[in-house]
């Protein structure tokens, strides 16, 4: 199972956000490559399945299909890192709802995938990830269940 967790994409990513190209193209590239940086090291899936799982500091409600949007950039870099062929062969998403914490520090996204046929593992986790941060801990949540902890980044 990889997982990476990354800074929460600039708002100049959003689908929403007006910007000239070329202030957009530096965003997307400069996001990509900090992506593929973090994700370095993975095994290559050849079925994969990705959970994104926003984590943030406010009770803030965000639009999740323009979260997911705004990480086509890091799925990109995911794929420079090796985590699978192609970004096409991901056979499906999990958009998880955002989990709050004011521990997080900063907003940062958390990014799992697995094979296919340990997709009902990566729901286990991400469900008692959610309860461990609920009852207030977050690192040793992103410890336990995804082998990361949580770092500047």
């Amino acid at each position: 199972m990889n997982a990476v967790l990354i800074p929460y994409p600039p708002i100049i990513l959003s689908p929403n956000s007006r910007t000239h190209y070329m202030t957009k193209h530096k965003a997307v590239s400069e996001y990509r490559k900090l992506t593929a940086y973090h994700g370095a090291g993975k095994e290559c899936l050849q079925n994969p399945v990705c959970a994104i799982v926003p984590l943030v500091t406010t009770r803030r409600r965000r639009d999740i299909d323009n979260v997911l949007a705004s990480l086509k950039a890091a799925l990109d870099g995911l794929t420079d890192a090796g985590w699978w062929k192609d970004d096409h062969d991901i056979r499906g998403y999990h958009l998880v709802p955002e989990i709050y914490s004011p521990k997080f520090g900063d907003k940062k996204i958390l990014i799992v995938a697995c094979e296919q046929e340990h997709e009902q593992e990566l729901a286990v986790r991400v469900k008692r990830f959610r309860e461990q941060v609920d009852i207030g801990l977050p690192e040793t949540a992103l410890a336990t269940y995804f082998d990361l902890i949580s770092r500047p980044v």
